[in-house]
């Protein structure tokens, strides 16, 4: 298996972006998805092997994205990866995004299980027979994602029922999705005026299609800058995610 970090190059398309034309935050990470498959097909664990042989998926659990500064329409973009320390249950993959002078564009530090596709039950690493290694290279950001607590109660802001745009391969909303759900949460006045420098998310459950979300969300007179959100089941209450944003004003509003 290889023991080297994965790249491809990809192109910032026009559907990617937002009114801004800058790269929507879901499609950055719809671009580190799109990365750690081939990745993972390296190393031996791809989409076909984990379900072929061990009737296995990999679903993402935590993940933090750091945004030095937003990729716009016709960038093209530098994506690498590299896999992290792994527990009995939880596999850790870095990512970074840079231009194509090298400069550093997004970071992100992300944390995986491996779930059984009929039964849903966590599978360990030991059920695989193979070892992944531990790739020495630097984290993207130097950090490990947490849980997430809001200091204040969150408010309703707008609920959503899940239909057939928002399910994937793996038969539930696509970790990117959450991000748009999030997003716009936020009014587009304050997205003009301001631009997500980082995002934080814990995926709690899987919502499938027909499930109703309701979407709260918070900016505490103690952090004016950060957003908080989450999405729970409009029904019973139970969480879906929960996230946190961090908004830094724009130089020049768009």
């Amino acid at each position: 298996m290889s023991t080297k970090g994965y790249e491809c190059v990809r192109a910032v398309n026009i559907n990617e972006t937002d009114f801004k034309r800058e790269l929507k935050l879901s499609a950055l990470l719809g671009m580190f998805q799109e990365t750690a498959e081939p990745a993972s097909v390296e190393l031996g664990f791809g989409f076909d092997v984990m379900r072929g042989r061990f009737n296995a998926a990999w679903i993402l659990t935590r993940i933090r994205v750091d945004i030095m500064r937003p990729a716009v329409w016709r960038d093209e973009l530098v994506i690498g990866t590299w896999n992290r320390k792994h527990s009995r249950v939880t596999f850790e993959r870095d990512f970074v995004a840079r231009s194509a002078s090298g400069e550093t564009v997004a970071a992100a530090v992300t944390s995986w299980v491996v779930l059984d596709v009929d039964t849903r039950a966590m599978k360990t690493a030991s059920d695989f027979g193979f070892d992944i290694p531990d790739i020495d290279m630097p984290r993207a950001i130097d950090c490990r994602p947490g849980r997430i607590r809001a200091p204040i109660e969150l408010e309703p802001t707008y609920t959503r029922t899940v239909r057939y745009s928002d399910i994937d391969v793996n038969g539930h909303v696509n970790n990117a999705r959450y991000v748009d759900f999030a997003m716009d949460c936020i009014r587009i006045e304050r997205h003009r005026t301001h631009r997500v420098s980082s995002i934080e998310i814990g995926y709690v459950s899987e919502a499938r299609e027909g499930d109703a979300i309701s979407l709260r969300s918070v900016s505490p007179p103690s952090e004016p800058d950060t957003v908080y959100i989450d999405g729970v089941n409009a029904g019973s209450g139970a969480a879906f995610f929960r996230a946190r944003a961090v908004m830094s004003p724009r130089d020049y509003p768009a």
